[in-house]
C-alpha cells in the first residue's frame, strides 16, 4: 500500500520499504548465510508490516562447528510468532524489538567441546555468545515457549556430559541480548515448569533433578531440587531441597563445566545425606567439628551457602558422623579448584544453629540441643550437651553451655575443647586405673568453669560422689593409653563421699584449690581392715592438697591443720604364718601435721 520509489538519497529516517504495509510470504526455503556456517530453513514464512507480525512454520536455525568455534547448535520450531515488531528499529540498527514471542514445540540442540585448560589460545565458549549468534540483538518484552525440548551435550577433556530435559513450558519477561553491552544477556523474570529433567555429570558420577525454575530479581529458584552422587549407579550422597535459591548463577559453568557456581545459594528445608570419600595421603589432624559441615559445599563453587531449617547427616572419614535437625547454616566459601577436580572448596562456617544434633567421633557420642554457633573462632552456645563413650564408663551432661572452641580429630575421634562454661551438670566416670585402653578416644579440656555439678566416679577402685557449687581447672586430659591428668583444679562443694573396699570419707562442705591452702568442714573418715580400725571425726581441717597424686592412687598433702579432731584408732597385730596377705597401702607423703585440741583414743591388740 502507498509504495513509493524514487532516485533520492536515503537519509536514514525513512519507513521500511517506504510503504505503510508490506505483506511477504515465502515457502520451503533453505538459506545459507555468507559465513558458510549459519543456516535458516522453513516451510512457511509470513511478514506483515502494518500488523507488525512475523510468522515461521517448521523453522530451523543452525550453526555448524568451525575452526574458530567449538560449538554447534540447531533450533527447530513447529511455529514461531513475533508480534508488535518495531521494523524501523530492525531496519536501522539490526535490533529485533518486539512485544511478544510465541514458540510452539521447539527443540534446542547444542554441542560444545571444551579444550584443556593449558590451551590458552582458544577461550572457552560463552553461552551468551552462542545465544547472540542464534538470535542476534534482541529486546523482547514477553516470551512464551510451549512443549520445549533441550539437549545440550558438552565434551571437556574428552569426557562427555549432558544437559537434557523435555516437554517443558516456560515464560520470560524482559529478554535482552545486546552484543556490545557489559552484560550481553539479561532477563527480568523467567518461569519454567520442568518435566523429565535429569542431568548426569562427569560420566554419570553425579545426577541433578528438579521440577521447576523461577528467575526473578536476579534470583533463580529451583523446586524439588535433588542432587545425587553415584557410585556405579548406587546413590552415595543426596541433597534433597524443596526450594533452592541461587543468586548470581554462572550459566557458562553450569552448562559447559557442569559446576554449580554462584554468588549465593539458599536451601530451604533441605534433607542432606553426605558420605565423604576416602582422601588418600591426607594427613589426619584436628578439625573444627562445625567446619566439617563445609562438606555439603563440596560439589558447588559458592561465595555464600545458606541452609535454612535443614536435616543434615554427614558421614565423614574414620567413623566421624554428624547429624543435625532443624539446622540453619551459613557458609562463606572460597574456591580452590584444580583443573581435574569437580570442586575443591575451602569453607568457613560463619553461623550455625540447630534444635538437636549428634556427633559420633571414634568411641565418643556427643548429643547437643539448641546450638548457636557464630564465627570462625569456633565459639558456640548450647542449651545442653551430653557426652558418652561406647564403653558407657563416661557420661557428661551439661546445661546452659558456652564453648570458645571445640575441635575433633577425624582419624581417632579425639575431642579438644577450650573455654567451656556451664551452669548445671552431671558427670559420671569410671576409670580402671592402671589398665590401658588403646581403642579409646583422647579428651583434652582447657580453661573450664562450671557450676552446680554433681560428680560420680570410680578411680583405681575408689568411688567418689559430690555436688560442686563451682569448679574450675586449667587442663584435663584423658588418654586411653595413660592415666587421667588434671591441673589447676579449684572447687567449692558439699556432700563429698569417697569409698573403697575398707574405708570411707565424707565431708559436709569444702573449698579446694590444687597446691594451695584448702578447707574442709565436718570431715568423717572410717577404715576397717585386718591391721587397723579407725574412726576419725574432724570439725575443721585446713590442708594443701596435690590433686594429681590422688588421681594416681597416692596421697600427697602439705600443712595439715586439724581443729578439735576426735580420733579412735585400734591396731591389730598379725601372727606369723597366719596366711593373711598384707594389703598394699598407697604411697603417703605428708610434710606437716598439726592437731589443735585433739581427742585421741588408741588401742592395740597383740
Amino acid at each position: 500500500d502507498n509504495l513509493q520509489v524514487d532516485a533520492g538519497k536515503l537519509k536514514g529516517n525513512e519507513k521500511l520499504l517506504f510503504s505503510e504495509n508490506v505483506v511477504l510470504r515465502s515457502t520451503n526455503q533453505n538459506i545459507i548465510f555468507p559465513d558458510g556456517r549459519h543456516r535458516l530453513s522453513f516451510s512457511r514464512f509470513r511478514i506483515n508490516l502494518k500488523n507488525k507480525l512475523v510468522e515461521f512454520d517448521s523453522c530451523t536455525i543452525a550453526a555448524t562447528k568451525a575452526d574458530s568455534s567449538s560449538a554447534s547448535f540447531k533450533v527447530f520450531f513447529d511455529a514461531l510468532l513475533l508480534t508488535n515488531i518495531d521494523f524501523d528499529t530492525l531496519y536501522k540498527t539490526e535490533l529485533i524489538k518486539a512485544d511478544s514471542v510465541y514458540c510452539v514445540n521447539p527443540r534446542f540442540d547444542l554441542d560444545v567441546t571444551v579444550g584443556k585448560k593449558r590451551d590458552n589460545k582458544k577461550p572457552p565458549p560463552k553461552l551468551e555468545t552462542i545465544i547472540q549468534q542464534l538470535t542476534g540483538d534482541l529486546q523482547l518484552g514477553y516470551v512464551v515457549v510451549n512443549n520445549a525440548d533441550f539437549n545440550i551435550r558438552t565434551v571437556k577433556n574428552g569426557i562427555p556430559s549432558s544437559f537434557i530435559f523435555s516437554k517443558n513450558n516456560f515464560e520470560m519477561q524482559g529478554l535482552n541480548v545486546i552484543q556490545n553491552a557489559p552484560k550481553p544477556l539479561t532477563v527480568k523474570s523467567f518461569a519454567m515448569a520442568i518435566r523429565n529433567y535429569e542431568n548426569f555429570i562427569k560420566d554419570s558420577s553425579y545426577s541433578v533433578k528438579f521440577d521447576s525454575v523461577l528467575f526473578k530479581d536476579d534470583r533463580i529458584t529451583l523446586s524439588n531440587f535433588l542432587f545425587n552422587k553415584l557410585d556405579n549407579g548406587k546413590i552415595l550422597n543426596t541433597f534433597s531441597v524443596p526450594q533452592f535459591n541461587l543468586i548470581g548463577l554462572s550459566w557458562d559453568d553450569l552448562v559447559f563445566e557442569k559446576k554449580l557456581k554462584a554468588e549465593q545459594a539458599l536451601m530451604f528445608n533441605p534433607n542432606i545425606s553426605y558420605t565423604a570419600s576416602d582422601s588418600r595421603g591426607k594427613k589426619p589432624g584436628r578439625q573444627n567439628v562445625f567446619q566439617s559441615l563445609g562438606a555439603v559445599n563440596e560439589y558447588m563453587d559458592l561465595d555464600q551457602l545458606d541452609i535454612i531449617d535443614g536435616t543434615i547427616d554427614l558421614r565423614l572419614r574414620n567413623n566421624l558422623r554428624i547429624q543435625l535437625d532443624n539446622a540453619t547454616v551459613s557458609v562463606q566459601s572460597h574456591s580452590l579448584l584444580e583443573s581435574k577436580k569437580l570442586a575443591g572448596i575451602k569453607n568457613s562456617l560463619s553461623q550455625l544453629k540447630f534444635d538437636k544434633g549428634t556427633i559420633h567421633a571414634g568411641n565418643v557420642d556427643i548429643e547437643l540441643h539448641n546450638i548457636l554457633y557464630i564465627g570462625e573462632t569456633g565459639q558456640f552456645g548450647a542449651a545442653s550437651i551430653n557426652v558418652r563413650n561406647k564403653e558407657k564408663d563416661m557420661l557428661v551432661s551439661l546445661q546452659d553451655i558456652s564453648v570458645d572452641k571445640m575441635l575433633v580429630d577425624e582419624l581417632t575421634g579425639n575431642v579438644f575443647a577450650n573455654g567451656a562454661r556451664w551452669q548445671k551438670g552431671n558427670v559420671n566416670i569410671r576409670s580402671a586405673g592402671g589398665a590401658k585402653d588403646d581403642n579409646g578416644s583422647f579428651i583434652e579440656l582447657n580453661d573450664v568453669k562450671g557450676h552446680n555439678t554433681s560428680i560420680n566416679g570410680q578411680f583405681n577402685g575408689k568411688s567418689i560422689s559430690t555436688l560442686l557449687k563451682d569448679i574450675t581447672f586449667t587442663h584435663f586430659e584423658k588418654d586411653p593409653a595413660n592415666k587421667i591428668i588434671l591441673d589447676g583444679l579449684a572447687i567449692n562443694g558439699q556432700q563429698l563421699k569417697l569409698k573403697d573396699d575398707s574405708s570411707s570419707l565424707s565431708v559436709a562442705e569444702y573449698d579446694i584449690t590444687d597446691n594451695k591452702s584448702s578447707s574442709f568442714r565436718q570431715l568423717v573418715y572410717k577404715t576397717n581392715n585386718e591391721k587397723i580400725n579407725a574412726d576419725v571425726s574432724i570439725p575443721s581441717l585446713v590442708v594443701i592438697p596435690h590433686i594429681q597424686p590422688l588421681l594416681d592412687g597416692n596421697i600427697a598433702l602439705d600443712a595439715i591443720a586439724m581443729t578439735k579432731p576426735v580420733i579412735n584408732l585400734h591396731l591389730t597385730a598379725q601372727k606369723q604364718g597366719s596366711g593373711i596377705k598384707n594389703k598394699e597401702l598407697p604411697d603417703i607423703d605428708i610434710s606437716e601435721l598439726k592437731l589443735l585440741q585433739p581427742e585421741i583414743n588408741f588401742t592395740q591388740t597383740t
